[in-house]
């Protein structure tokens, strides 16, 4: 059943993941140790209009970003044996952590957002992929270029969030960056699981696919420039 693959297999946690603060934003006057921080909402309007059109874009993004619990019970459903599951998604981990590396380095050269769509890019053709594809060897294939996906965004989403902020709200900013995307994420699995349950794999594969590419168009259009 979709609703019943195990939650050891889901996305990395945006809650984990993506609540990765560089840590010279993380340093906290002495006064203030030991203090509970809240949320405000009221901040919200101070962290700009870029922020707020940038978090939209990635939350609609996120919508179509299910678990990836969804691609191991595609590949059950291709013909793997339950045996080479964990194969898959080790092949899937091996695969992020490399891309990461080689993400990290190209990031400052070619610029935060050409990084992001060139990620969105390749997450949009998995999704294709694994809608479409039945051959073993391609579903291995698109295990591992579905970490370069993860190469091209994961930090540097993050590092956008950096670039378009003022300093002084950093810490606000990413409040809100977690809450947003850690809220569309249950959503989104449940969306992708109902329309796999309700229509067929192919369908919520292409939703998916379909959902980053409206992202990419946004983000395309969306100008970001340096903080004030």
């Amino acid at each position: 059943m979709i609703f019943g693959v195990r939650s050891i297999h889901k996305k990395d946690d945006i809650l984990k993941n993506r609540a990765e603060i560089p840590e010279k934003y993380l340093t906290r006057d002495k006064n203030t140790i030991g203090k509970k921080e809240i949320l405000k909402f009221s901040d919200f309007k101070k962290l700009g209009k870029q922020f707020s059109l940038y978090l939209v874009v990635l939350v609609i993004f996120t919508l179509g970003n299910s678990t990836d619990a969804f691609l191991l019970l595609r590949a059950s459903e291709v013909g793997f044996q339950i045996t080479v599951i964990p194969l898959l998604w080790a092949i899937l981990h091996i695969s992020k952590a490399l891309f990461c590396i080689l993400g990290g380095y190209i990031s400052d050269k070619i610029g935060r957002k050409v990084m992001i769509l060139s990620g969105w890019f390749v997450y949009f053709l998995t999704y294709l992929g694994f809608a479409y594809f039945n051959e073993y060897y391609l579903i291995y294939l698109l295990f591992i270029i579905y970490g370069l996906y993860f190469g091209l965004t994961e930090g540097v989403e993050k590092a956008l969030v950096v670039d378009i902020v003022p300093k002084e709200n950093i810490g606000t900013a990413f409040g809100f960056y977690n809450l947003s995307l850690g809220i569309a994420t249950l959503p989104a699995s449940i969306i992708f699981g109902f329309i796999w349950k309700t229509y067929s794999f192919r369908a919520a594969f292409l939703t998916g696919a379909l959902i980053s590419i409206i992202s990419a168009i946004m983000l395309v259009f969306l100008k970001l420039g340096k903080k004030q």
